[in-house]
């Protein structure tokens, strides 16, 4: 059998579509909103291990999610926002790896430097992220991504990050900053079932906490 012959286009990004779990078509460059769905999120992200496939044992990236999540809730209460906002600040933790999904879990270290052509041009990896991101929030009608929110969810990614060093790596010399304490549970990684399932609920609990005045 020969090689299969890709078509040649001149549009960057014209062909360049994945097909996710649904079976729905979606360019990561510059996706249509209309093609985000929930559910491929959460398969996707369940079946992608954290710290680039260098965990002890399978970590999943929608675990992480969930516990970001947990941990934001617990903070913005801590810094005295209602429970309400708070739950706002606990979805859009949960969500805080989303593009993951499509465009997969590029390590930190890589992120700034690495540089991808996109319809829009040259962008780094991180930009194509936010550009990706800005879809997902406006496919699943998100609520919007403020400094405030943003740093506390910066907090709680780093305080897992730890604690995953703590439990699921094999620790780390933190030479580069100051890191905050672990938490002190330790982590018994779930499965991807039980990871893709924990996602798809603490989503579905607080997106429609942020839709309606359910619990005030």
């Amino acid at each position: 059998m020969g090689r299969r012959a890709w078509p040649k286009v001149d549009k960057v990004g014209e062909n360049s579509w994945i097909t996710t779990f649904t079976g729905t078509r979606v360019f990561p460059h510059d996706p249509d909103p209309d093609t985000i769905h929930v559910p491929d999120i959460a398969h996707s992200l369940s079946l992608i291990c954290r710290w680039g496939g260098h965990a002890l044992e399978f970590y999943s990236v929608a675990e992480h999610s969930v516990r970001v999540g947990e941990l934001c809730f617990s903070l913005a209460l801590a810094n005295g926002m209602e429970p309400k906002e708070a739950r706002i600040v606990a979805l859009l933790g949960i969500m805080h790896d989303a593009t993951e999904a499509y465009v997969g879990d590029c390590v930190r270290p890589l992120k700034e430097v690495t540089r991808i052509e996109t319809p829009r041009g040259l962008e780094t990896f991180r930009e194509m992220e936010d550009h990706l991101y800005g879809k997902i929030e406006e496919g699943l009608r998100l609520p919007k991504l403020t400094p405030e929110y943003k740093k506390i969810i910066k907090i709680a990614d780093d305080i897992l990050l730890v604690t995953e060093a703590r439990d699921v790596q094999h620790g780390a010399d933190w030479d580069y900053w100051e890191p905050p304490e672990p938490l002190p549970e330790v982590i018994q990684p779930m499965g991807h079932e039980e990871a893709k399932q924990a996602f798809l609920d603490a989503y579905t609990y607080y997106w429609y906490a942020t839709q309606a005045d359910l619990f005030d």
